[in-house]
This record gives structure tokens, C-alpha cells and sequence, in this order.
């Protein structure tokens, strides 16, 4: 699998960089590179559908939307609890036809869309709710459907680990590594080795909210891939 992986993400590297260019970083945000890698499992599966839940600066949702453009729909969950964060990023992307919006819980929208959407290619982008609650909803849909190919989970690395002071967090970590369909993450050295040029790439130099977060979480908050087996 990781010999395919890296192979993908060379060949959308370049392509990734352009489409991805004028994008400001929100704070908050998923790091390009984990963006990088979540797009080349999206390729790998010949990904149609995306439901991402957790919204807040639309980082994430605005990611897949430039780079896939009309290739995708995306749906995108989110409980409101940033209200303001929230409505700006769904104005902000309003005029994306592809893009759903849904306000709620994402443990109960999420595994409800898996019922209605059948005989898509399913991937799952989770950062809200995060740790267990984001394992649950990853289950629930694993058990639901084949049509889920993969779930990525937010904050769910070494970046994560070494921040958070929640009990939960280290045991959600090792919980979902020894699941055995747990395939890789983003803290994978061989991954930051041939691709953390491109969050220097792409973060802004002048964005100050990009430098406060690099130099907080330098290798990025962990994305973590566990497949539909």
C-alpha cells in the first residue's frame, strides 16, 4: 500500500501546489500536507463522495472543493457550536453547487447519510467529533456499508499526543493503532521526509495564524487512515 501511496502523491504533487495556491490558511485548519495525503487515498479509491464533519474555518472543505472541483460532492456536518466561524466559511463557499451542508451531530448525520447514499465511493474526513466519538462514527459506517472505502481522523497523532493534556487522547491514539485496519497516519517519517515542504510551501510566511500553529504543532496534529476491510 505505501509504495502506491507515495506513488500517488508524487503524480497530484505539482497539480495540488497550483490548485491549492491561493488558498489562506484558517486557523484551526487541517495541514496541507495532511490535505496531500487525504486526497491521494481519495484518488487511490476513486473517491465520488466525501462527508467530512467538523467545519469551523472550512479549511478542509475548501481544500477538496479547489482540487476536486465538480469531480466530487461533498457533504459537510457540523454542530454550529462556532456559529460564526461556521456561517463564514459556508458563505465564503457558497457558490460550490457540490457542497451540502448539514447542521447537527455528526454521530448521528454522518452514519445516516451512509444509508441514503448507496453505490458511492465513500471517504470520510472526521475532525468534530474528535478521539472516540470520531472511532464510533468510523465503525458505525464500516459496519453499514462497503461503500466506505476509508476514514481519516483529525488529531489523532504525535503532534496531538504531545500537546494534549486529555487522558483521552493518548487512550483514543493507542486504541485506534492497534485496531488492525488502522494502515497509516502523518507522522509517518518516510511521508514528512518527502512531502513537509509543502506546508512550508503553501502556509504563508505572513500568515500569522499559520506561524502560531507550525510552531505549535510542527509536524501538523496527526491524520490518521483506517481502512474499510
Amino acid at each position: 500500500m505505501q509504495n502506491k501511496f507515495f506513488k500517488t502523491c508524487d503524480e497530484i504533487k505539482q497539480e495540488f501546489c497550483e490548485k491549492l495556491s491561493d488558498i489562506v490558511w484558517q486557523k484551526k485548519g487541517v495541514f496541507f500536507t495532511e490535505a496531500l495525503a487525504f486526497i491521494a487515498m481519495c484518488k487511490m479509491y476513486k473517491i465520488d463522495t466525501i462527508i467530512e464533519s467538523g467545519v469551523r474555518n472550512g479549511d478542509s472543505t475548501e481544500m477538496w472543493l479547489k482540487y476536486f472541483g465538480d469531480d466530487i460532492h461533498l457533504y459537510s456536518v457540523d454542530l454550529m457550536e462556532h456559529k460564526d466561524d461556521v456561517n463564514a466559511a459556508v458563505n465564503r463557499l457558497s457558490g460550490y453547487e457540490n457542497l451540502s451542508f448539514k447542521q447537527g451531530d455528526g454521530e448521528k448525520i454522518v452514519p445516516g447519510l451512509i444509508h441514503i447514499l448507496k453505490g458511492k465511493n465513500i471517504a470520510l474526513f472526521l475532525d468534530g467529533p474528535k478521539e472516540f466519538g470520531a472511532m464510533r462514527i468510523t465503525q458505525r459506517c464500516f459496519a453499514a456499508s462497503s461503500d466506505v472505502k476509508f476514514s481519516s481522523i483529525h488529531d489523532m497523532g504525535n503532534g496531538a499526543l504531545k500537546v494534549s493534556t486529555k487522558p483521552s487522547t493518548a487512550q483514543s491514539i493507542k486504541t485506534m493503532r492497534g485496531w488492525n485496519n488502522f494502515v497509516f497516519d502523518t507522522d509517518d517519517i518516510d511521508f514528512r521526509q518527502r512531502y513537509s515542504d509543502i506546508d512550508k510551501r503553501l502556509g504563508g510566511s505572513n500568515n500569522p495564524d499559520w506561524t502560531e500553529y507550525k510552531n505549535k504543532y510542527p509536524t501538523g496534529c496527526g491524520l490518521a487512515f483506517i481502512e474499510n476491510k
